[in-house]
């Protein structure tokens, strides 16, 4: 038994490290995952660094190639402008159940992580050159919280998954030379809108954030 939760213990760790890592942009879109390289570079078994893959598998950041092995997943124009239709579809879906479902401690939490996020710079430095790991995940975060209150968490499932993927390429896409968006702006008049539970307009504030975000992405397709 303690065998097991060592174990375990151990896969969620380097599962850890790989996802910040991917969603960091420090592994790139389409990078290999050689499991011996990183048995090596963790100090871990061959088996806990499986098992720590086909759970990025699973989160859909990873994907298994037969006798090939695992690579961090990669778009194409066309996948990305699905992934980005479904994320629309879904979190829409999530986000209109939440404006219906959610309670006091759903709003309260939007706030919060509204303001964690309002306050975290979104680059490390002025020249716009490093992204801050911090402010990745707090933007996770306050999607998050705009649609856990719908209540039914396959669907919240579902968004996590589709959020995952379209993340692998927000590092490139915000270091992209002449691209400006107002993030905080758009979060606020998206938090306040969804806070009065104005469904046409949170849905309306989402969609296009949304579509700004697809937009953005897709531009790295024209380099």
């Amino acid at each position: 038994m303690a065998r097991t939760k060592k174990s375990s213990s151990l896969t969620e760790e380097i599962y850890d490290k790989l996802y910040k890592s991917i969603m960091n942009g420090e592994i790139q879109p389409g990078a290999n995952l050689n499991i011996s390289s990183l048995k090596e570079e963790f100090g871990v078994s061959l088996a806990v660094v499986r098992e720590a893959l086909l759970k990025l598998t699973a989160q859909g950041i990873v994907e298994q190639r037969p006798n090939c092995g695992f690579d961090v997943v990669e778009l194409n124009k066309e996948r990305l402008e699905h992934v980005m239709e479904a994320r629309r579809l879904n979190e829409g879906a999530a986000l209109k159940l939440a404006l219906k479902n959610g309670d006091i401690q759903w709003q309260s939490n939007i706030i919060a992580k509204a303001y964690e996020l309002e306050h975290t710079q979104v680059y490390l430095d002025e020249e716009k050159r490093e992204i801050n790991p911090e402010w990745n995940e707090r933007h996770k975060e306050f999607h998050y919280a705009l649609i856990k209150g719908c209540g039914n968490d396959v669907l919240l499932s579902i968004c996590s998954y589709l959020w995952n993927i379209s993340q692998v390429y927000r590092k490139q896409s915000l270091l992209m030379k002449g691209e400006s968006r107002d993030f905080n702006e758009e979060h606020k008049c998206l938090m306040d809108a969804v806070l009065k539970r104005e469904e046409k307009e949170a849905i309306e504030r989402f969609e296009a954030h949304i579509e700004n975000t697809k937009r953005q992405m897709l531009s790295l397709f024209l380099i």
